[in-house]
């Protein structure tokens, strides 16, 4: 036998602890639901139905010679509700002495019987005298020649039919089975939600801190190894980004050398040509750079007015002779990072512009995302090629090509900034014409 499921920090274990105290709880609970159902639904002698049985039985036995009443009284009644006995003497009666012939239930049968001694034994009286262990109701009856009945109910009497007794110890039960339902599945629950929670962070967020172990062990094992894996990621990303700082350092370099002896070519066209693929390849460096950089993760998000960043990107645009147009809110508050968003809405601006002639803008928000829709008036692009565009240094052969001024990390960029904010970048062509980006980004809801 495997001895590890043994362990009190397996999770076998946790399960079994937590459907034992279930267990317990529930038990508990319907046995206080039964205590208090006892008390809510106990009727008084009045309203025991007795008063009425005892009636019908007195006036038969007073008409049956002595010799004949024990045998009618043991015939009287149905033996699983209540029995009837016939005594000689007030003294055979086994019932404790009782002075509560005055009490109110005498009334309504004395005007029926006739006046007469009636005792009466109530098992929950709060009399200690009283208290001889009997736990039945019973009801005894002075005949007209001295002699006794008595009745003696065999079962609890309730003061609600069964049915409603039973539909409320089911209500409870029902009840405290969710309660520790609840309780116990949300303990089993909390480490693995603050699991789950981890790994959406740092898929939104590279540089999430770790998770701290916690819950059954094999939780905190899952917990260990996605810290390990996590921190591998970190060192990969980093090492990444240093690396390739280095190389476009190192290769700012021989292209520096290489626009300076440029200058000694005599034939200007071929040097005009050497400086223009010069300057694309420092373009492509810079901007292969800063992709591999990242997404803008070590910036602190903040709260900021999202339609004025889109608002500066587009004074920007007009400022370079870019036709772009706005419409949405004059303000409305984000949180984010907001110079990684302002870098990703500058490149979709300025595709729409170079590819499409005008950027038609538009910003909407609902309590649960924000999305910026960007419309050019452009070709479009192929369905086929709308997977193939979000890929690093891909150009389209006919729009999106180098001589435009794109180096194909345009739209990767955009992406890979709004999918760390969680969101993404969705692309739509115009049944018209031209081509429509969506930039959705979810809403951060901080608890209270």
């Amino acid at each position: 036998m495997n001895t590890a499921i043994w362990r009190l920090d397996t999770l076998a274990a946790w399960l079994t602890k937590n459907i034992l105290a279930a267990i317990v709880l529930v038990v508990a609970l319907n046995a206080a639901v039964i205590f208090f159902v006892n008390f809510w639904a106990r009727p008084d002698l009045l309203n025991s139905g007795l008063l009425q049985q005892m009636g019908i039985a007195l006036r038969a036995i007073e008409a049956t010679p002595s010799a004949d009443r024990p045998r009618l009284a043991d015939a009287i009644g149905p033996p699983s509700e209540y029995s009837v006995r016939w005594y000689r003497t007030r003294a055979d009666v086994p019932m404790p002495p009782s002075d509560q012939d005055a009490k109110s239930f005498k009334g309504p049968l004395v005007d029926v019987l006739g006046p007469r001694r009636i005792e009466a034994f109530d098992p929950y009286d709060d009399d200690p005298a009283r208290r001889s262990g009997q736990t039945h109701y019973m009801l005894a009856m002075q005949l007209d020649d001295g002699s006794w009945i008595a009745f003696d109910t065999a079962t609890r009497i309730w003061g609600v039919h069964s049915y409603t007794r039973y539909l409320v110890i089911g209500l409870f039960v029902l009840f405290s089975s969710l309660v520790v339902a609840t309780v116990a599945s949300r303990r089993v629950a909390r480490p693995m939600r603050r699991l789950a929670e981890a790994a959406e962070r740092f898929g939104t967020d590279v540089h999430a801190p770790a998770v701290t172990p916690e819950g059954p062990r094999e939780l905190r094992i899952a917990m260990l190894a996605f810290n390990d894996m996590q921190q591998r990621i970190q060192r990969f990303v980093r090492d990444r980004t240093e690396m390739l700082a280095a190389i476009s350092h190192d290769m700012r370099a021989p292209l520096t050398r290489i626009r300076l002896r440029g200058e000694y070519i005599d034939d200007a066209i071929q040097q005009r040509k050497l400086f223009a693929d010069v300057d694309e390849m420092r373009a492509m460096v810079d901007a292969a750079l800063a992709f591999f950089q990242g997404d803008g993760a070590e910036e602190a998000p903040t709260r900021f007015d999202f339609a004025g960043l889109v608002g500066t990107v587009l004074d920007d645009s007009r400022d370079e002779g870019g036709d772009a147009t706005y419409e949405g809110p004059e303000r409305l508050i984000y949180e984010g990072r907001p110079k990684a968003l302002k870098r990703a809405i500058a490149n979709l601006v300025g595709n729409a512009v170079r590819y499409g002639g005008k950027a038609q803008v538009r910003l909407e928000a609902t309590a649960d995302d924000v999305c910026l829709r960007i419309v050019d008036q452009g070709p479009g692009i192929p369905d086929e090629l709308k997977d193939a565009v979000f890929r690093p240094f891909f150009r389209g052969e006919q729009s999106r090509n180098r001589h435009t001024g794109g180096v194909g990390l345009g739209l990767p960029t955009a992406r890979s900034i709004a999918r760390a904010h969680g969101g993404d970048v969705s692309l739509e062509n115009g049944s018209s014409g031209g081509l429509a980006v969506s930039l959705r980004l979810p809403v951060v809801h901080r608890e209270a």
